[in-house]
């Protein structure tokens, strides 16, 4: 018990002391064993600092190759009273730092206690829902043309990181989903996607207009099931898209037209071949839309299927034929591909 008692206290002196005392330390040690070494007449030892820097490190660890050794009396002596028990107390020391270091590194991911303040152009999951969390990561993760952006998950909940084997997927636990210190933590203002659910509408509501607004230039994404708070939420930000839960359209669908809901389904996955994307458009002369159709499809066999005049796409019209699109007007074409078109490939194929 007593011995027990005795090196708990020993590895809490050990946790106390600084990583750049013991660097300092050993660097000490190595140049005071040089002069020691070159005063013994060590010549073999000291012809060089590589050679003595190799020399002191196999016999500071305790490897000893034995390819290098002291030949003189008093070179054995220093190795055997100064080198070796000094330099045993200062590697284990820093081995323990080292290890102290890896756990707490570990500990923080685990936990989600790191900083992520620096983070630049990262997607914000704010909310953890369990099965539909995980499921949003990988239906992201499956979309190989992607920018390759981290993703990180934030919530309130008293949790661990649920998606350590996932790469590219960070973890950050906070006191408060809504508080300044937080949006600070996981560098709200520098995000470039963020999705909010919360599991409750209210708080996924107040959680999103206060995104919007720090924000403005990112696309946020929330899931809300209540109409009234939906169209209040977008009738004020038009960076805000509320998606709201579509089982019983779903349901109705199938029931109608069987089979349509795998349609949708399939549509809505970009790990199932075709799917819909959007991207942004500005023509930079007068274009008849049949055009844009047909380039589209013979250039990249994509399928043109809606045109709106705003990201969010409140304002989307579903085939459209026939019509001018007028140059320098921003829109937004929903097409259906397997991979996302730039507007590059748009206006090549225009």
């Amino acid at each position: 018990m007593y011995f027990k008692y005795i090196f708990q206290k020993f590895l809490r002196n050990i946790a106390r002391v600084k990583l750049r005392v013991v660097l300092t330390a050993a660097l000490a040690h190595g140049i005071m064993s040089y002069w020691m070494m070159k005063a013994a007449n060590e010549a073999d030892l000291v012809a060089s600092p590589i050679e003595f820097f190799y020399f002191w490190v196999v016999t500071s660890s305790t490897v000893g190759y034995g390819d290098a050794s002291p030949t003189t009396d008093a070179g054995m002596l220093i190795s055997a009273l100064f080198m070796i028990p000094f330099s045993l107390g200062l590697f284990g020391v820093l081995l323990t730092k080292a290890s102290a270091t890896l756990i707490e590194i570990l500990r923080r991911e685990m936990t989600g206690m790191k900083d992520f303040s620096n983070a630049q152009d990262h997607i914000l999951m704010l909310g953890y829902q369990a099965q539909r969390t995980k499921e949003m990561i990988e239906l992201i993760l499956a979309d190989k043309h992607r920018a390759n952006r981290m993703i990180l998950v934030v919530t309130d909940q008293d949790i661990e990181h649920p998606f350590l084997d996932i790469d590219g997927v960070e973890f950050c636990r906070v006191e408060s989903m809504t508080h300044d210190e937080t949006f600070s933590r996981i560098a709200l203002t520098n995000a470039v996607k963020i999705v909010v659910d919360l599991g409750d509408d209210s708080e996924s509501y107040v959680l999103s207009t206060l995104c919007a607004a720090r924000n403005k230039a990112c696309d946020v994404v929330t899931y809300i099931i209540d109409t009234n708070i939906s169209t209040s939420l977008q009738a004020q930000y038009e960076n805000i898209e509320v998606i709201q839960d579509s089982s019983e359209e779903m349901i109705v669908r199938a029931l109608q037209d069987p089979g349509s809901s795998q349609t949708i389904n399939q549509l809505m996955r970009a790990d199932t071949g075709q799917t819909i994307y959007v991207t942004a458009f500005t023509p930079k002369k007068d274009i008849n839309v049949n055009d844009v159709i047909e380039g589209l499809s013979q250039t990249h066999n994509a399928l043109l299927m809606g045109i709106a005049n705003n990201r969010r796409g409140s304002a989307l019209e579903l085939n459209v034929r026939d019509r001018i699109l007028e140059a320098g007007k921003p829109l937004f074409l929903h097409y259906m591909h397997t991979r996302r078109l730039s507007t590059q490939d748009i206006e090549m194929a225009s």
